[in-house]
């Protein structure tokens, strides 16, 4: 199943290519579907300037919504985090982060519960064992 990142933001291919060290992985681009099962669509070779990819949370570039499909750029460095926050001003939104920090507590507490449950003995019957006919 596609994962989807906490956050991600949608670029034109040229606010992206202004970073120096932009090399889109051309491979990992989406396809076309085919409108008519007989012709096959031209396979995308190329990105136009006016494309749009989409900048995650963690820094990668996907040519759709899900972190883990069509992944054409993931050269995560300081200097693309100071690009991306300098150049393009992403930055994740305050409520978007707080939202993040609560379901990541969420998940520790119900990982620590789960953990303190599996080491935990079993628990002793209160009931009297049942009488044989």
């Amino acid at each position: 199943m596609a994962e989807m990142s906490n956050y991600c933001k949608a670029y034109e291919v040229r606010q992206l290519a202004a970073f120096a060290g932009w090399k889109p992985d051309l491979d990992n681009l989406a396809q076309p579907e085919a409108d008519d099962p007989d012709q096959p669509p031209e396979p995308r070779t190329a990105l136009a300037d006016d494309d749009i990819l989409f900048l995650h949370e963690d820094y990668i570039v996907t040519d759709g919504i899900f972190r883990d499909e069509h992944v054409v750029f993931d050269q995560v460095t300081d200097e693309w985090r100071a690009f991306c926050r300098d150049q393009l001003d992403f930055a994740i939104p305050e409520d978007v982060q707080e939202m993040i920090r609560a379901a990541e507590e969420e998940a520790r507490k119900a990982a620590e519960e789960e953990a303190a449950a599996a080491s935990a003995p079993p628990a002793e019957s209160t009931e009297a064992p049942a009488a044989e006919a």
